[in-house]
């Protein structure tokens, strides 16, 4: 995931948290990631983050899952104190090697 410091001071980001937006699917408990990585103004810093998608045991046998939102949680740190950063993005698709 790419995350962009817009902010006019460093930030550091602390610790990612990764959840579906869907119900038919669940995401392993290691889905928080800590890092401790600072961000400069204006810079984008890419964060590698693993997770391990299942089924839902309510989700219908017939039922086509994916994955098209996640919700994301950070908890950063700036010259202001501690903050955290709550959203739910859409993913975009990356071909490699264009």
């Amino acid at each position: 995931m790419r995350v962009r410091n817009e902010s006019d001071q460093p930030i550091e980001i602390q610790s990612i948290r990764l959840d579906l937006a869907t119900p038919d699917l669940d995401l392993s408990d290691e889905s928080l990631e800590s890092f401790g990585r600072t961000l400069i103004p204006g810079e984008t810093g890419e964060f590698n983050i693993y997770i391990a998608v299942s089924t839902s045991p309510s989700a219908f046998a017939a039922a086509q899952t994916h994955i098209d939102s996640l919700r994301l949680t950070m908890g950063c740190s700036a010259a202001d104190g501690n903050f955290i950063e709550t959203g739910t993005y859409t993913l975009g698709v990356e071909v490699l090697g264009r």
